[in-house]
């Protein structure tokens, strides 16, 4: 199988869903699968797509009606794009992968082309509106993969093509400690008798950070030994909204506990130096991968009861879920859980078994892997 895979930006810094498009397409050529990358912006992530790529091929943009604005610009990308194609289709039995509803409608237009049938992945909620382009180009879409039954759901009632839920997943070795908690500590300058809550992923407004920092001068109040880290920047919202940030964080007057760290490459050590996690979002997550990165590393989560989250966080971590945008809740939940080492030392080994049990990647592509061999199939 070749799978021709589209993504705008494969970069790691814009969040989960560019990482998880990676990491299922390397997998898939570890399988023996011949994979084409599409992309039509640079990032850190092609020098890994390099490494298993057949082909990587570059094109102006994926979004037609966004970018391509005069018929000048159509005709000149269409010869590229039609040039391009044509290196990239000598496999048989191709596939065209997408990670988003929003590039469908270059995959139409290629598979208008090359009669190849498109998978899509459900990766972001439904919109309250779709542009027409991308309306139509849906229906030329075979099979969708939903990241969660809640994104599935939402979705439902705007196609008609078959949805399969696969959750997220990784891989479990890589979350792996790799020195002592108190070197750690040591590391990033945290006291031993600190308790750390943590937040990592994009500073954008969806992601309730404003809530969580209210919470914790709540939490401060009880526990004055705690420290917040905030790691990652902003992507949807401007940069002003991390200044927002800090300065409310004075404002509040706790701006001494807390730290913004910015883009983290490698967060692995913030959770594993953290006694809890938080998920603030505001909007319908559609699955929380830090959520799964935290759990993997054996740091339990509280996070919002919205989306995806609530498959995640069940049975005895339904516990960790709060409403969100309401201060109160997340500040009882935090303060129920942060001293879960001392009250309940075994939670953190329960958080780490249950998610590698639930979310390893080799099992999640294997459902992944038979929905794209079962599209084929029938596209034949």
């Amino acid at each position: 199988m070749h799978v021709i895979v589209l993504e705008r930006y494969p970069s790691s810094q814009r969040g989960g869903q560019e990482r998880s498009l990676s990491d299922v397409a390397r997998i898939l050529s570890d399988r023996g699968h011949h994979i084409t990358l599409i992309h039509t912006h640079p990032g850190n992530l092609l020098s890994e797509y390099s490494l298993f790529c057949d082909q990587i091929l570059t094109i102006r943009a994926l979004n037609l009606t966004k970018h391509w604005r005069s018929p000048l610009w159509l005709i000149q990308d269409l010869f590229k794009i039609s040039r391009q194609i044509r290196v990239a289709t000598a496999q048989p039995n191709c596939l065209i992968y997408i990670n988003q509803p929003y590039d469908v409608p270059f995959a139409a237009l290629l598979s208008l082309i090359k009669q190849w049938p498109i998978v899509c992945h459900l990766r972001l909620p439904a919109p309250k509106k779709l542009s027409l382009p991308c309306t139509l180009g849906l229906y030329r879409v075979n099979q969708f993969i939903s990241v969660s039954q809640a994104t599935c759901e939402g979705w439902r009632t705007r196609i008609n093509a078959p949805i399969t839920v696969v959750h997220n997943g990784m891989i479990p070795d890589r979350f792996d400690r790799t020195c002592s908690e108190n070197e750690l500590r040591q590391r990033w300058g945290i006291a031993p008798e600190d308790r750390v809550i943590c937040y990592v992923g994009r500073l954008d407004h969806m992601k309730g950070l404003g809530t969580l920092l209210q919470a914790f001068v709540q939490v401060l109040k009880n526990h004055p030994q705690s420290q917040l880290l905030i790691a990652g920047k902003p992507l949807q919202s401007h940069e002003s909204h991390r200044i927002e940030l800090e300065q409310l964080s004075q404002n509040l007057g706790i701006s001494d506990r807390v730290k913004f760290l910015g883009h983290v490459d490698v967060p692995i050590e913030i959770f594993h130096i953290s006694d809890l996690s938080i998920l603030p979002s505001q909007w319908a997550e559609p699955f929380g991968r830090s959520i799964i990165e935290s759990m993997m590393a054996g740091t339990p989560v509280i996070a919002s009861r919205v989306g995806g989250i609530v498959e995640i966080l069940s049975d005895e971590f339904a516990s960790g879920l709060f409403t969100a945008s309401n201060i109160e809740d997340l500040t009882q939940t935090i303060e129920a859980h942060l001293h879960w080492r001392s009250e309940d030392p075994g939670l953190g080994d329960r958080v780490k078994a249950s998610a590698q049990k639930r979310f390893n990647l080799e099992d999640k592509l294997d459902d992944i892997e038979k929905v794209l061999a079962n599209t084929v199939a029938k596209s034949i």
